[in-house]
């Protein structure tokens, strides 16, 4: 983890990446023969908690950071559909967890999808 403000869209979804890739492995080390089945009915769960401690969720100026940097209109929308007006650091955090948490869930169904392909060419 860094303490870099992220300043880019791909630096944020590289961090979704690695978060998404974080949790499936720990799922996969503590989870027995049958992880990913496990993982599949609740990697919302654990995104979430990923999300909701990720520095750049709780500090003001890494939220700010990708709200002014990045396309935020996936954590936007999240925000107008579940929250009520807050202050300025508090919507930034907002739109930051919600933009965050919706791209670490994109990069575990890329990857959900790339172990089924897999498992499907070698069942044939």
């Amino acid at each position: 983890m860094t303490t870099d403000t992220i300043k880019s869209d791909y630096e944020l979804t590289r961090e979704a990446v690695g978060i998404a890739k974080d949790i499936m492995e720990e799922a996969q080390r503590h989870g027995g023969a049958n992880w990913l089945n496990d993982f599949q009915s609740n990697y919302d769960e654990l995104s979430w908690q990923a999300c909701d401690g990720s520095q750049y969720v709780i500090y003001y100026h890494h939220a700010k950071a990708i709200c002014c940097n990045c396309d935020i209109s996936q954590g936007e929308e999240r925000v107008q559909e579940l929250c009520s007006f807050v202050d300025f650091n508090t919507l930034c955090t907002q739109i930051a967890f919600w933009e965050l948490h919706t791209r670490v869930m994109q990069a575990v169904e890329c990857r959900l999808t790339d172990l089924e392909e897999t498992a499907d060419e070698v069942a044939a």
